[in-house]
């Protein structure tokens, strides 16, 4: 998918993207969403996989909201 264009404030972050850009960005967080579930991942990376997690529900909220 594409990124068309990413601002930064100082606590958002904004990004634009197609279609198929948010759906591969949602494939990748619930993969290691799935990983920490599991406990396949490293230590280092649980909190990263955490941020994913959340990042990954708080983007299909506001996609529910925009239907």
């Amino acid at each position: 998918g594409l990124v068309y264009g990413m601002k930064r404030g100082k606590r958002l972050v904004v990004l634009m993207l197609s279609p198929e850009a948010v759906t591969e960005l949602l494939a990748d967080c619930d993969y290691y969403a799935g990983a920490l579930e599991c406990g396949a991942l490293e230590s280092g990376f649980a909190p990263l996989a955490r941020k994913m997690r959340g990042a990954a529900a708080s983007i299909r909220k506001q996609l529910a909201k925009s239907k």
